[in-house]
């Protein structure tokens, strides 16, 4: 009886997220950063930290950036 009462629960407060939105708070963990709803539980895919970034994430080099002007 208590399992059905609590998937009557958890999906009114996926309800309830999906008509007002999540209510999220950061969530830290050891090297991640992510968003978990306090309602629900979803948590976003997050972000690493604490390490450097890669090579692709840098930014373009100026002389790669192409600009149009109008003439």
């Amino acid at each position: 009886m208590t399992a059905s009462l609590d998937t009557v629960r958890d999906i009114l407060q996926r309800s309830i997220c999906a008509v007002v939105g999540h209510q999220t708070l950061l969530q830290f963990e050891h090297h991640r950063l992510s968003l978990r709803c306090v309602a629900c539980g979803h948590e976003t895919t997050g972000w690493t930290i604490g390490e450097p970034p890669s090579r692709s994430a840098t930014s373009a080099s100026p002389s790669r950036i192409e600009t149009s002007h109008a003439a």
